[in-house]
């Protein structure tokens, strides 16, 4: 399922259980600030860039920004500066530092060789639901809404923002940490639901008994692929023959399909006797 972005931080407050001065950097439209509010948890939110919400004009990576004393910093950086962001928190955040990124982020050298030289996560948060994250100006900031039509018609006014196509998490870096990472899933009522398909029936083809399983069409390809493949040669050859003509004369291959497994049961059946 897909969420608005702002329960991704709404799991995560639920989730850090925060205390103390909080600071949102790269605040855009005001999302984490917003759910923070709602939270009843102060926060102070800037931006480099002009927005309608949050301090602007402040710009992070700057070492001449003093932000004071803060104690956590939750932020959803810019995507090509994340590894700059990170440093930079970790160089003036009391307690933590949480940054919303693709789970993608992780993997690769070069991330590794960061963790090695600034130290890895000290919690990841993998979001089961994947997060809606369409651009903000077309949100209403108070309810996460879209606050207008799509030009293209692909929303309207007053719905909810879905289709989420990536998959975030948050990871959470604690200055002076060195143990090992924490991982953990975040879901919003994501719940798996259960398998829904009917059981199969299918013949063991060596003891030759009437089973029923839950067994994927692979397994079920796999099991006639094996029984055919200890048939004699001859018949085999037969089956294949008879195969061919029944696609010549126009048969849909699922029709020949159902044929042939229907044969191949019958002399199955014959030959154990």
């Amino acid at each position: 399922s897909t969420l608005p972005e702002y329960f991704s931080v709404d799991l995560l407050i639920s989730a850090e259980k925060y205390s103390g001065k909080v600071l949102d950097p790269c605040c855009g439209n005001g999302t984490i600030g917003r759910t923070f509010e709602k939270r009843r948890h102060p926060i102070r939110s800037t931006d480099y860039a002009v927005r309608p919400y949050g301090e602007c004009g402040l710009d992070f990576l700057d070492p001449a920004t003093d932000y004071g004393r803060i104690d956590h910093i939750v932020c959803n950086p810019p995507f090509r500066h994340t590894e700059a962001f990170i440093v930079r928190a970790l160089g003036i955040v009391r307690k933590s530092a949480a940054f919303l990124v693709p789970l993608k982020w992780l993997a690769s050298q070069t991330r590794y060789d960061f963790f090695e030289t600034y130290g890895r996560p000290a919690r990841v948060y993998v979001l089961s639901n994947r997060v809606s994250m369409p651009p903000g100006e077309f949100l209403d900031p108070e309810t996460g809404l879209f606050a207008v039509d799509d030009p293209k018609g692909k929303w309207k006014a007053g719905d909810t923002p879905s289709g989420g196509a990536i998959d975030y998490c948050w990871v959470v870096f604690v200055p002076g940490y060195g143990g090992p990472t924490d991982m953990r899933w975040l879901s919003k009522g994501g719940v798996a639901r259960p398998y829904a398909g009917k059981p199969r029936c299918w013949r063991d083809p060596m003891t030759d008994e009437i089973k029923m399983t839950w067994q994927s069409r692979h397994d079920q390809v796999r099991a006639r692929k094996e029984a055919f493949e200890a048939l004699p040669v001859g018949v085999q050859a037969a089956f294949s023959a008879l195969y061919r003509e029944m696609l010549f004369a126009g048969a849909r291959r699922k029709h020949v399909e159902a044929v042939r497994s229907a044969l191949l049961e019958q002399y199955l059946s014959g030959w154990s006797e």
